[in-house]
């Protein structure tokens, strides 16, 4: 009896190695090709510390879509601009990808808006998300202004930190300009914060950083792979990821609950009393859409995607800089030019700052913070190329393709804001440079990054010049590799200007 219940066991075990060996290995019909990769474990692992290089590598052989696979799930990959472009903007191709840290941490269906299936719940947080962040007369805390008071209140600090003109690292203090114009945005802005206040801000900046880190560990991955796993056994940076998800959670609980004490909803002060506001008008509704759960993730997305991109972004651009002198000096005469020496910038003067204008693009372009986007799943069966690709399918999508596509820039592969000005020196746009996605689901913050950043850039030149830890140091371009690119972090010298220069 016991060898029987022994043989069926290994038969059963036997059964299904050999099933999911031939579901690793087999593609659905007229599906994209791809490297057959190894048995059970597929082929997704060829993507490794640069993965938008490695599916760049995989498409000269397979062309700019293909297939990889894990044990039993199939990824289409998408390089260039064109497909990029496709993807990113068909209407079929909007959900999110299952992801079993969100999932641990937010539920099978997550609320909010990065990690939310496509879905009516979906579109009206965006349409939230995008009135707040484009309507600056809907709130008393002004965005424009608290983009232009917290990065002033970020040069005086600079200036403090090289009184002694000793190089450091920059990391830090540019993370902690973006949690602030983040959270005043959000909280509204405070000149004179508690004590306590200022606690529960750096607990959360530690908070979104340890998730940053979990990010980068090889292992956090690993339950992605290998399907169920997580179930069993969890990677030490998902334990800490779980863990300051749930604190970043209470922050957003916390402070819904203070503003309800003083909120009034004819005079909203910032997006929390819109949201309460909102909250009161569905107060009757059996499913409301704008509830306590929804805030906490929707705060969660934010801090989440907007931290990371705002800070590397910013550290990139100094480091930018620092190796390009030439390009300081022509932002600073144009800079001079249109405000003065220490004028204040009006959001109109931008037309006439074609250079400016230019360099933040090829900031954007050049650093492509996330080389490969947010990965997408088709809502219905759709063809693309040809290819008949089901429902549930997950897409990779690689800006970094398009960033650095050579018949689309003037000179891909280096630092060049030339690479968005006419023959004229007119600031020309390009639909290949695809920093915050495209579609349904294009970044809802672009607009404040890239405000952000452009004031970020004119005060800093205003100020300062920046430099290199030595002046025979040279700065290294290359970025820690991963889903998302980081600086190297190397330090700098900020050395203010002459008043008469």
């Amino acid at each position: 009896m016991e060898v029987t219940i022994t043989l069926a066991l290994v038969g059963v075990l036997v059964g299904l190695l050999v099933y999911l060996s031939y579901r690793s290995m087999t593609r659905p019909a007229n599906f994209p090709p791809g490297p057959r990769g190894i048995p059970i474990i597929g082929s997704l692992h060829l993507l490794k510390e640069y993965p938008e290089r490695d599916m760049l590598k995989i498409s000269k052989n397979y062309g700019n879509i293909f297939s990889l696979k894990t044990a039993a799930k199939n990824f289409v990959c998408v390089c260039g601009t064109d497909l990029n472009n496709e993807v990113l903007n068909h209407k079929d191709i909007a959900n999110r990808k299952d992801n079993y840290a969100f999932f641990i941490v937010k539920g099978n269906e997550p609320e909010g808006i990065t990690t939310r299936r496509y879905s009516k719940e979906l579109i009206l947080n965006r349409e939230f998300m995008h009135s707040v962040l484009t309507d600056a007369q809907k709130i008393e805390s002004n965005i424009d202004e608290i983009v232009e008071i917290e990065i002033t209140n970020l040069m005086d600090k600079l200036e403090k930190m090289f009184k002694s003109c000793q190089p450091k690292y920059l990391s830090d203090v540019l993370m902690t300009l973006a949690i602030d114009t983040y959270l005043s945005v959000i909280f509204g802005r405070k000149t004179n914060k508690t004590v306590e206040e200022e606690n529960k801000k750096d607990e959360l900046l530690r908070n979104v950083l340890l998730l940053r880190t979990a990010f980068q560990d090889v292992f956090f991955k690993l339950p992605e792979l290998i399907s169920g796993l997580h179930k069993l056994w969890l990677p030490e940076s998902t334990k800490k990821f779980i863990s300051a998800s749930e604190g970043i959670f209470r922050y957003g609980a916390d402070r819904l609950e203070d503003h309800k004490n003083s909120w009034d909803s004819e005079k909203p002060r910032d997006m929390v009393d819109l949201y309460l506001n909102k909250m009161d008008e569905e107060k009757e509704l059996q499913d409301p859409v704008f509830t306590k759960v929804n805030f906490q993730h929707l705060l969660f997305d934010i801090l989440l995607g907007g931290l990371e991109n705002t800070g590397n972004t910013a550290e990139f651009a100094l480091l930018y800089l620092a190796a390009h002198p030439s390009v300081q000096s022509r932002l600073h005469k144009e800079i001079i030019q249109v405000l003065g020496r220490n004028g204040k910038m009006q959001y109109a003067d931008i037309k006439r700052m074609d250079f400016t204008k230019a360099t933040v693009c090829e900031i954007l372009r050049f650093s492509s913070t996330a080389p490969v986007g947010v990965t997408r799943k088709a809502i219905r069966d759709v063809t693309i190329c040809g290819y008949s690709i089901p429902k549930e399918t997950t897409f990779l999508m690689n800006p970094w393709s398009s960033h650095t596509q050579d018949d689309k820039w003037n000179n891909p592969k280096e630092f060049d804001p030339e690479n968005f000005l006419d023959r004229n020196g007119k600031f020309v746009r390009n639909n290949a440079l695809m920093p915050f996605g495209g579609g349904l689901r294009s970044c809802v913050g672009a607009s404040l990054a890239k405000r952000q950043l452009f004031v970020f850039l004119v005060k800093l030149i205003q100020k300062f010049h920046i430099k290199p830890e030595t002046d025979d140091t040279k700065i290294d371009h290359e970025p820690i590799g991963g889903f998302v690119h980081s600086p190297k972090p190397q330090k700098l010298r900020l050395q203010l200007r002459e008043i008469d220069y």
